[in-house]
């Protein structure tokens, strides 16, 4: 379950540009009743099947939202980083629908929670936050059908690369062991570590305990299609 953190729900909701748009009335009632939340990496924060209590606002950080097959095998859905919004929480907001996947925390990470009947009736009346589900849902579901448009069309070779390009951050640096980046493509640590030798061997990448680092992007993205 999610833990309730000790900094100003405020100044976490300062991340997010639709704030500044709302009604002083609302601001004011989002400062009053949003719950901040801190969440350390790796912490399961939502089980399949969880209620939810309301939306949840991504200030620092990044969530990891992912899928279980009946084997047990993972694979991820999304990835809710700062300034962004779990849609699957916001579509629950408006239903009486359970959690249906599960969210663990990928980095150490600071939120907001603003509970269902507060979300509910800011949306309402506010056009901004409006504005701001509409544009979280069609991001989405665009990156949702890139990714299964991945999964069905490419192998695992290729969608190993996809997936370090996408994560890299700004030292050309992947933070995921082998097992992790397993779990989120849905396949096994033996296929990732065997893949990622090759791409060492070819001077894509270099690998470091718990770290990939991309020594190449030209002949990477080259490689995955992107070039």
């Amino acid at each position: 379950m999610l833990h309730d953190g000790h900094v100003d729900a405020e100044r976490l909701l300062n991340a997010f540009p639709f704030v500044g748009e709302l009604s002083t009335a609302a601001r004011e009632r989002l400062a009053v009743e949003a719950r901040p939340v801190s969440a350390t990496a790796g912490q399961l924060l939502v089980h399949r099947g969880d209620p939810v209590s309301g939306a949840y606002l991504v200030n620092t950080g990044c969530l990891r939202v992912y899928t279980i097959n009946d084997t047990g095998r993972q694979a991820t859905l999304y990835w809710v980083e700062g300034g962004e919004s779990c849609i699957l929480a916001m579509r629950c907001v408006f239903s009486t629908m359970a959690y249906p996947a599960w969210v663990e925390a990928e980095r150490d990470s600071q939120l907001v929670v603003v509970s269902s009947e507060v979300f509910r009736a800011l949306f309402v009346s506010e056009p901004a936050l409006q504005q701001f589900v509409f544009d979280t849902l069609s991001s989405r579901i665009f990156s949702l059908m890139a990714a299964l448009d991945e999964v069905f069309s490419s192998d695992v070779q290729t969608r190993l690369g996809s997936f370090l390009l996408r994560r890299v951050d700004d030292r050309g640096c992947v933070g995921s062991s082998h097992e992790a980046i397993a779990a989120h493509l849905g396949t096994a640590r033996e296929v990732v570590t065997r893949i990622l030798r090759q791409f060492e061997h070819e001077g894509l990448v270099r690998r470091r305990r718990a770290v990939v680092e991309v020594v190449d992007f030209e002949r990477l993205e080259a490689r995955v299609g992107k070039g």
